[in-house]
C-alpha cells in the first residue's frame, strides 16, 4: 500500500508539470482523481483466476476480501481460519518446553510460521514462500518437503534430516482444515511429506496433541548425526600417514646437558 500510494503521488505530480499552463487547476485535480479511482477500481474489482485444479475459477479481490470475512458458521470454524490463536499459543509454549532449542520441520501455512517470531521455536520453515524450482531451496529441504513420510526406509530422506539437524515434526493443523488459507503460494503437493504423517507413520513418535494440533518425534535423528560424525572420526584415522615431504626421516633426538 506505501508503495501504490509513492507510485500513484510520483503520477499525479508527472501529470501536473505536464499539463500545467495548459488546464485549468480545478481540471488537473479532477483527472488526479478520476485517475485515483481507476487504479483503485483496476485493484479491487478486475477479476483474477483463483483456486487450483478442479477448483480454478474467477474472482475479484473484492469478493475474496469479502469471502475471506464472512462470519464463521461455528466456533470449530472460527478456530481454524484463524492462523494463530490463543489454543495454537498454549500449545506452542507445551511444543517449546519439550523441543527446546531443537529444529523442528513445520507447515509454514498452517499458522505455525508465526511460532518462530512470537514463541521463539526453531523452525525449518518460516516463510511462506522461497520453495520449490528456481526459488534457491536445498535439496534437503526439498526433500523434507515432499517425502518426510518415508524417512524410516528411505536413505536420502535420513540424510536429509541429518543435514538439516531436524528433531521434531509439528503440524497445527493434522487433519488439513484451514491450511493456505491466507497463502495464495499454497500448493498441497509440494508438503505431502510433512501434512502425510499420522500417529501410525514408521520413524514417527507422537509426543503431544491437543486437538487437531501434534507433535511427532522423528525416532533416531540424534543417532544419524551420531553415526556420521563416527564416519568422518574413522576416515580421518585410517588415513594412510602422508609422506616427509623433506625425506629426512625421524627427527633427531636432541640431548640436553645436565
Amino acid at each position: 500500500m506505501p508503495l501504490a500510494a509513492l507510485g500513484l503521488s510520483a503520477t499525479y505530480r508527472l501529470l501536473t508539470c505536464r499539463a500545467r499552463g495548459r488546464l485549468r487547476p480545478v481540471v488537473r485535480l479532477g483527472c488526479a482523481i478520476a485517475l485515483g479511482i481507476g487504479c483503485f477500481c483496476g485493484a479491487y474489482f478486475v477479476p483474477e483466476e483463483q483456486g487450483k485444479g478442479s477448483d480454478r475459477h474467477l474472482e475479484t479481490p473484492f469478493e475474496y476480501l469479502e469471502k475471506q470475512n464472512e462470519p464463521p458458521a461455528s466456533e470449530d470454524e472460527a478456530e481454524w481460519r484463524r492462523p494463530y490463536g490463543e489454543d495454537k499459543a498454549a500449545f506452542a509454549e507445551e511444543v517449546k518446553a519439550i523441543v527446546g532449542d531443537a529444529v523442528v520441520v513445520n507447515q509454514p501455512y498452517d499458522g505455525s510460521l508465526y511460532l518462530y517470531g512470537v514463541d521463539g521455536l526453531h523452525l525449518l520453515y518460516r516463510y511462506m514462500s522461497g520453495y520449490g524450482e528456481d526459488e534457491g531451496e536445498t535439496e534437503a529441504s526439498r526433500v523434507i518437503r515432499e517425502h518426510l513420510n518415508l524417512y524410516a526406509s528411505d536413505p536420502a530422506v535420513q540424510e536429509a534430516v541429518r543435514q538439516t539437524h531436524a528433531r521434531y515434526v509439528l503440524q497445527l493443523s493434522a487433519d488439513g482444515r484451514g491450511v493456505g488459507r491466507f497463502g495464495p503460494a499454497y500448493y498441497p503437493e509440494r508438503w505431502e511429506g510433512i501434512s502425510s504423517i499420522g500417529p501410525g507413520t514408521p520413524g514417527f513418535t507422537l509426543v503431544l496433541a491437543r486437538g487437531n494440533m501434534r507433535l511427532y518425534r522423528i525416532d533416531g535423528a540424534a543417532a544419524l548425526e551420531g553415526d556420521s560424525l563416527l564416519k568422518a572420526v574413522d576416515e580421518v584415522m585410517t588415513e594412510s600417514p602422508s609422506e616427509d615431504p623433506a625425506g629426512e626421516g625421524e627427527p633427531e633426538t636432541v640431548e640436553t646437558s645436565r
